[in-house]
């Protein structure tokens, strides 16, 4: 039932001292760009005066306090891709955490980090005789990590601003998801290239 009603939410960026906020609106699998703000100059107007304008922001589209999601910037994210067993099962996030620390260069225990899982886990054959038909292919663990004291200085950011954050997301996991959805997805044999352009680079 809830597929169908309405949803809204928003999506924020901030690159190049400016901010960006979309709000989003889903019907089913349909979703719409219903309303856009950009705030260029943050140093300037500091976090206050950028909250009041997204509160009018939120005003204007009729939101109180809808879902939110904050890109983390590229630069700011490390990507790493692991492999484990299919057999982990329910220990895949100690897994997970005692690789952790020798996936980056900052201090133990020093970044924000979360985790999932390829869902496109098949199974393969096995060719040796006396073996199984198929076993299970291994589980393909995708790991985003921030540096902590530079993710917590813009959460603070966010606060100070009053603007309450849902989520904070690593920009290149939004692409990636993106990329993967089954509506626009290339066929398996066609390459995948994706740009992002911004004031002073290209990704």
């Amino acid at each position: 039932m809830s597929r169908w009603v309405p949803q809204t939410g928003v999506g924020i960026e901030m690159r190049d001292d400016r901010l960006r906020a979309f709000c989003v609106r889903r019907w089913g699998n349909r979703r719409r760009l219903v309303d856009r703000l950009e705030i260029s100059g943050l140093e300037q107007w500091g976090p206050a005066e950028c909250g009041r304008r997204y509160r009018q922001f939120l005003r204007r589209n009729g939101l109180k306090n809808p879902w939110t999601v904050v890109a983390l910037p590229r630069s700011m994210v490390l990507w790493r891709q692991l492999q484990f067993p299919a057999s982990l099962g329910n220990e895949l996030r100690r897994a997970v955490e005692l690789q952790l620390d020798t996936l980056h260069p900052f201090e133990e225990r020093g970044v924000w980090s979360d985790f999932a899982t390829r869902e496109h886990v098949g199974r393969q054959r096995v060719a040796w005789p006396g073996a199984a038909a198929e076993t299970p292919e291994p589980l393909q663990v995708c790991v985003a990590m921030a540096e902590r004291s530079a993710a917590e200085r813009l959460a603070g950011w966010f606060q100070e601003a009053e603007i309450p954050v849902s989520q904070f997301m690593p920009t290149t996991a939004l692409f990636l998801g993106l990329l993967e959805r089954p509506q626009i997805a290339s066929p398996a044999s066609a390459p995948r290239f994706f740009l992002q352009v911004g004031e002073h680079e290209c990704e």
